[in-house]
Parts: C-alpha cells; structure tokens; sequence
C-alpha cells in the first residue's frame, strides 16, 4: 500500500534542519534565488543588470547613486537576491 504523504509531513530540505518556522521565513525572503539545488543569497552586478535589462555600467552608476541595491562584499559589489527582486516587483507596480 502506498504511504500518503502530506506537506506537512515532508522532511525539512537540506540546510534547513533545526530551523524555527521565523528562521526559515527569513532564510526564504533574503535568498529567493536556487541554481542547481543551491540557494543564493547574492548576484553579481553583471548578473542583476541582466534581470533588469540594462548594461552593467548603468547598474554600477545606479548603485553608487543609491538608486539600485548592492553592496561591497570582500571588494566586489554583490547584490542581495530579495533586495533585487523586491526593487523588481516595486518597478513593476510603479509602471
């Protein structure tokens, strides 16, 4: 006989073990983002100027300029997941 299994009966997905329900929730709006089984916390420059449709160079003058998120990580501008898709979701409504 087959074993029915619901979504709360579903083991936690790896890393998130002995994670309180508030740990998870904040796990899951600061790295929105999974490539290849993995969750990213950050993008590249490169990379958010790609989701947004604009050159990198716009993007490095957006986040000087505190239009755009991002933040220097060990010398390299990183920009948070959630910060690039709530600024995304935002511009959306905006238009």
């Amino acid at each position: 006989m087959r074993e029915k299994r619901t979504s709360s009966a579903l083991p936690p997905t790896t890393g998130e073990q002995g994670l309180s329900p508030a740990e998870r929730s904040l796990r899951a709006r600061l790295a929105p983002t999974s490539v290849g089984g993995e969750t990213r916390l950050f993008y590249t420059l490169k990379e958010a100027a790609a989701l947004l449709h604009i050159s990198p160079e716009t993007y490095y003058r957006g986040v000087r300029e505190g239009r755009f998120p991002g933040r220097k990580v060990g010398g390299q501008w990183r920009v948070p997941c959630g910060a690039l898709h709530r600024y995304a979701e935002g511009e959306a409504e905006a238009s």
